[in-house]
Formats: C-alpha cells, sequence, structure tokens
C-alpha cells in the first residue's frame, strides 16, 4: 500500500466516529447479591449484555447502578423490554450522573427501580434525530413504542409521551421531565433551572 494510501485510510479512521456502547462492569458479590455498574452511551447491543449478565446470575439478586447520559433511543427501548423479563434485577439511578434518557428507559424497565442517593436523577425527554431543530424526523414508530413502555412502567403512557413532546417543542432538547426523591421536576439543562410539575401521566 503506497504512503498516500495509508495517509487516506489513517485520516479517513480519525474522522469517523466510533460507536462505544455501554459498559457493564462488575463491582460486587455479597448476600444480597451481584452488583455491577452501567456507564457510557446507550447502543442497540447493550441489551444483549444485559440478557448475558441475567443468564449469568439466574437465582441471585442483579442489582446494576446506572450513571449513563443516554444514546441511542430504540437502544433504551431494547434495554427497557429486556429489564423489565427478569423479576430479579433492580436498577439503580447513581449518584455521579443518573439515568437520562435512553438510560431511563433501561432504568424504568426492571420490576425495581431505585435512587442511589438524593441527588440521583433519572431525565426524560422527547426523541429527536436534529438536536438543532428537533426532532427533525418521523418518530411515529418510536413513539407507539414509548407509550407502551409507559403504560407497562404503570405510567399513562399517551399523556406521557403528549408531556415530553410539547415540552420539546418549547424548550428543544433542553427541557426534561426528571424523576428525583422529591418527585416530578421539570429541568432546563441551558439554564439548569429546575421546579416541581404536577405528574399528569401517573395512574
Amino acid at each position: 500500500m503506497s504512503i498516500f494510501k495509508k495517509l487516506i485510510l489513517f485520516v479517513s479512521l480519525l474522522l469517523c466516529p466510533v460507536a462505544t456502547a455501554g459498559e457493564f462492569t462488575f463491582t460486587y458479590d455479597d448476600s444480597s447479591g451481584v452488583w455491577y455498574d452501567y456507564t457510557g452511551i446507550v447502543e442497540a447491543e447493550d441489551a444483549d449484555q444485559l440478557r448475558g449478565i441475567m443468564k449469568t446470575w439466574p437465582t441471585r439478586n442483579v442489582f446494576i447502578t446506572i450513571d449513563s447520559g443516554g444514546g441511542d433511543a430504540f437502544g433504551g427501548l431494547a434495554l427497557f423490554w429486556e429489564a423489565e423479563r427478569w423479576d430479579n434485577l433492580t436498577t439503580i439511578a447513581g449518584k455521579d450522573l443518573g439515568a437520562w434518557s435512553a438510560a431511563a428507559m433501561f432504568w424504568l424497565g426492571s420490576p425495581r427501580d431505585w435512587h442511589e442517593s438524593e441527588e440521583s436523577k433519572v431525565g426524560f425527554h422527547q426523541a429527536y434525530c436534529n438536536p438543532w431543530r428537533p426532532p427533525g424526523c418521523d418518530l411515529t414508530i418510536f413513539r407507539e413504542r414509548l407509550v407502551e413502555c409507559f403504560n407497562k412502567a404503570g405510567y399513562h403512557g399517551t399523556l406521557f409521551d403528549a408531556h415530553l413532546t410539547a415540552t420539546q417543542q418549547t424548550w428543544g432538547v433542553s427541557g426534561w421531565a426528571v424523576l428525583t426523591d422529591e418527585g416530578w421536576l421539570f429541568h432546563h439543562t441551558g439554564f439548569n433551572v429546575s421546579y416541581k410539575i404536577i405528574p399528569i401521566w401517573e395512574i
């Protein structure tokens, strides 16, 4: 291979983004069960990683602390549906970052979900393809799946989806519905302001 071709290959590798899936890290095993941390960017294959963990410990309680800012929307849905299959799974919103966007769907999917501390947050927003002019794509299929997930988790999915859509139309991708130990908040990441809201989507 010529030096010129090698240079072109090297530059193309630098310019092409490399997908980095979320990472499950085993932390410890004690009398309560086995403990993992989940960090990084949510990707579609993360549900397969979760399935592998749960098959490894079919008779043990599995606790997964989530500190992720999110990632692929459909990856989050896949994690939701995989998580809800396992009665021995507990997801925990971490104190360092918490569970946001697609990672929030993962947190929501398990039979039991906790907050690690008062600082822990779980943030939901409507999906988008273009952050400058959201949503920037047709969300019909995704929103149908989103409503199914919220219904499964015990919320009124249609109302939750409508709230997320209205929030996005008003505030763009900076507007969030955030669940904390204190209840539901509206949070604006650009202004870094929060205030309590009445959760009309709760049943």
